[in-house]
Formats: C-alpha cells, sequence, structure tokens
C-alpha cells in the first residue's frame, strides 16, 4: 500500500502547519483540546491499514461510508465513529465532485489517532470557504475542520494528492 502512502516522503500542508496564506480565507479558531492522560507509558504500536479504491461517480460516497463503518466495527479506534463516517463523506465527495474518477480511500489507527485519506489524480488543493448562510454548498471542508484534530493535504509523487484529517480517540 505503498502508493497511498507515498506523499509522506513530501511536505504536508495542514492547518496546524500553515497560514491561511495570502488572499485565503481566515479559518475560524478554536481551542486547541487537551490530550487525555496515558495511563501507562508510550509504546510504539504498528498502525493498522485499510485501503478501499472507489470508481467515482454519486456511489462513491456511500461506499466510503459503508468501508469506513465496517473496519471501524472491529474495534480498531475507540472514538467518535459518526464524526469519522461524516467527514469520510465530505472528503471522498470533494474528490468525487472536483477530481472525478476514482480515489483511494485509506483508513489508518496508530496511537489512539484515526487517520483517513482521500487520495486523488489532481494536485489542486481544496479550498476551505466560510459560506454565507443561504448558501447551499461549500460547508464540507469546514465541517472537517471544526470536527478534526488536525487535517490538510499531501502532495503524492504519482503527481496526485492525499486530503486527509485525523481524529482521536
Amino acid at each position: 500500500m505503498d502508493e497511498g502512502t507515498g506523499g509522506a516522503r513530501n511536505s504536508e500542508r495542514s492547518r496546524g502547519r500553515a497560514s491561511g496564506g495570502a488572499g485565503g480565507p481566515k479559518r475560524p479558531v478554536r481551542a486547541a483540546k487537551a490530550a487525555a492522560p496515558s495511563a501507562t507509558t508510550d509504546v510504539t504500536v504498528a498502525p493498522r491499514e485499510h485501503a478501499i479504491t472507489l470508481i467515482g461517480g454519486p456511489a462513491s460516497c456511500a461506499a466510503a461510508r459503508q468501508f469506513v463503518r465496517a473496519v471501524l466495527a472491529e474495534g480498531i479506534w475507540g472514538g467518535d465513529q459518526e464524526a469519522a463516517v461524516l467527514l469520510t463523506s465530505e472528503i471522498v465527495s470533494n474528490a468525487a465532485q472536483h477530481v472525478g474518477g476514482a480515489c483511494n480511500l485509506i483508513v489508518r489507527v496508530e496511537q489512539g489517532v484515526l487517520r483517513i485519506e482521500a487520495t486523488d489524480r489532481s494536485r489542486i488543493p481544496p479550498h476551505l470557504s466560510i459560506p454565507e448562510p443561504l448558501d447551499e454548498t461549500g460547508r464540507g471542508l469546514l465541517l472537517v475542520d471544526v470536527l478534526s484534530h488536525d487535517w490538510g493535504t499531501t502532495e503524492r509523487l504519482d503527481g496526485g494528492k492525499a486530503v486527509w484529517f485525523e481524529l482521536r480517540s
């Protein structure tokens, strides 16, 4: 599954490491969440990873939600599963709507952190916007920004990108 993780060698852009940029929208500020105290010493645990290729189109979001629910039903992560499913739907929807074609979905759990990535063939990063109250679209990345602990994009060696988010249990 090196294809899905190849971007780790490239620089990552995430809200925790980059400013809004020139002309970019100001992101809502939220308080950092305190880490839960650990009852044991830190131990390196190998990540658990599951992946699926989605063929694109309207059925991709439903297939992505079903896949994430099935993976999380294995009990590999103890966090908010409905938030994970919702945010998965948002990043897959963006890939299907703006890029089209197939996308890979990767679900990884390591040391209590759930990371979900949707990879596609475009290098154009998603744009976080603050929609007007009556706008019917444009809230997907805002939900990802507000509900996730971190999110961002990673350029991939194959010419595409991965849009990812992380949730802690």
